[in-house]
């Protein structure tokens, strides 16, 4: 009665032109994705009582419906300097859009009775907006790098069971120092300080209830934001 077709794929174009003879240089970069599939999830559950009585049972088919669009530009700037050292710049937009429409059925003999108090609707999207400067100088034996880069991010929900909205805008700044000193043939000596992040997968965010087992299931946070570290 249902299939699960996935439909995948991704699209891009890149750019480098060479500005002059000295070195400097543009790397421009765009790209699409598109991620489509239709899980099913069946679920078959019986309650007994300690004497293995039973008391009552579940038969509930979980249709998913899951789209994934990603849009991504970036343009990074390269410039030679003097004394073995250079410049970089860049910017960095992405825009992603997550739909998920699940849908519930009680399973009655050969029909599916939809469910609409378990089933929902939700679109997330998310939009960083990042720049960022890179220093570099090289000594005979030793390589310094400095750099900053700036994240501005933009996230918005909407369930449609609940009819909650999330909205957050929030900025970020990531500083590096990188010292890569070799020592000998053998030997270097490396040393790197700066600000990570890591970001919640997108399943994460989606404030929608999955049953894993008759006692377990999962719900997303829409207000999970990244850890840094």
């Amino acid at each position: 009665m249902f299939k699960d077709n996935p439909f995948n794929y991704t699209t891009g174009i890149q750019l480098l032109p060479q500005l002059d003879t000295a070195g400097r240089s543009i790397n421009i970069d765009a790209d699409h994705s598109e991620y489509r599939n239709f899980p099913l999830q069946y679920n078959f559950n019986t309650l007994e009582d300690f004497n293995n009585n039973f008391l009552s049972e579940t038969d509930v088919l979980l249709r998913q419906h899951r789209q994934l669009d990603i849009y991504g530009t970036k343009v990074d700037y390269t410039r030679p300097l003097k004394n073995k050292s250079s410049f970089e710049a860049g910017l960095k937009s992405s825009y992603v859009k997550v739909i998920n429409d699940n849908i519930y059925y009680n399973q009655t003999g050969r029909q599916s009775i939809t469910d609409p108090s378990q089933s929902d609707y939700t679109v997330n999207s998310e939009n960083i907006n990042a720049v960022y400067v890179n220093l570099n100088q090289t000594y005979s034996k030793l390589t310094l790098q400095a750099g900053l880069r700036a994240e501005q991010t933009v996230t918005k929900g909407n369930d449609q069971q609940s009819g909650r909205s999330i909205n957050q805008n929030y900025l970020q700044l990531f500083p590096t120092v990188f010292l890569n000193e070799k020592l000998n043939e053998k030997n270097t000596l490396v040393l790197r300080l700066g600000r990570r992040t890591e970001r919640p997968d997108y399943h994460e965010l989606v404030p929608f209830r999955r049953p894993q087992t008759a006692m377990l299931f999962f719900l997303g946070n829409p207000h999970l934001r990244p850890q840094t570290s």
